[in-house]
């Protein structure tokens, strides 16, 4: 028994050895930036289907919540139109308050009036919990081919100009690409980097990928930041970390490491949970390194 225990202590011993602009009424962006309203369904002033794909046919699009008894909101919609004409490759939508005055009917005469042919679709579930959020109209909101909510404003802009400017701060002009990154982890989609501009067949570097306690950086969602040909969402791809108790005890300590050490020596026979807590570096196998990583943890050497 005492020769196996200094075995086992000399091993692990061994192991230590070896091993924008902005633009809002209220003078600022709004909190929805990071949102996703990829998910949502509605309907068009025309009856038809809506819903969060049509964000992948643009590189950019501009989602204003308006209603038909707002003048700013009113105002807003001529510099959608505006928008809508100069720039094909970005989405112009009008996102339609309900209520007793502001009707479909209403809104789609008030657009029929003014010749403005840009799609009108009504607040759904999804869309209710982005535009609770502010009490002004109208709101605009920039949202990624991805369906990510990347800015958003409260408030009329002054001009179509501005209007544009702000989205090609995003997008850059006409004829080039953006490339965005975004960390993902637990839902966030918050920005980390974007370039614009980018002509066709460009590189972009990849930036250093946010650390977040208890999750392990597994890559991006794509590599097509190497070689640009289309306006391009990447995203920062996590898995959580194994929690290293071994036993199960609910305790992450040196009874832990020893025993995955004795796992990985073959004196104890390899169980279910032992790969499942102990696999500290997520490579579906138990080695040295794993039992050196959670005695460094047991010990207090990493966090």
């Amino acid at each position: 028994m005492k020769r196996c225990l200094s075995f086992m202590l000399a091993a692990v011993f061994a192991l230590f050895a070896v091993c924008g602009g902005s633009l809002a009424a209220d003078g600022s962006a709004r909190g929805q930036a990071g949102m996703d309203v990829s998910g949502f369904t509605s309907v068009s002033l025309d009856g038809g289907s809506v819903d969060g794909s049509v964000f992948a046919e643009y590189s950019l699009s501009i989602v204003t919540y308006w209603a038909t008894w707002s003048g700013d909101a009113l105002r807003q919609l001529e510099y959608l139109q505006q928008v809508h004409e100069q720039r094909p490759d970005i989405g112009v939508f009008g996102l339609l308050r309900t209520d007793g005055t502001s009707t479909p009917a209403a809104a789609a005469a008030y657009m029929a009036a003014h010749g403005y042919t840009f799609t009108v679709f009504t607040v759904d579930e999804v869309w209710q919990g982005v535009v609770s959020q502010s009490a002004f109209l109208p709101q605009s909101c920039f949202v990624s081919p991805g369906g990510i909510i990347l800015e958003a404003f409260s408030g009329a802009f002054g001009s179509a100009a501005n209007m544009l400017a702000e989205a090609e701060s995003w997008i850059g002009p006409q004829g080039t690409y953006t490339v965005r990154f975004f960390d993902s982890c637990g839902g966030s989609n918050t920005l980390i980097a974007s370039s614009t501009g980018l002509a066709y067949g460009s590189a972009v570097s990849a930036p250093q990928p946010p650390l977040h306690e208890g999750y392990r950086f597994m890559g991006w969602s794509t590599d097509a930041f190497e070689y640009v040909t289309c306006n391009t969402d990447v995203f920062a791809l996590y898995a959580a970390m194994p929690d290293g108790d071994v036993n199960e005890d609910g305790m992450l300590n040196t009874l832990d490491a020893l025993e995955l050490l004795r796992v990985v020596l073959w004196i104890t026979p390899e169980l279910p949970r032992h790969l499942e807590h102990g696999d500290m570096d997520m490579d579906g196998t138990l080695t040295a390194v794993d039992a050196l990583y959670l005695m460094r943890i047991a010990l207090g050497l990493l966090g």
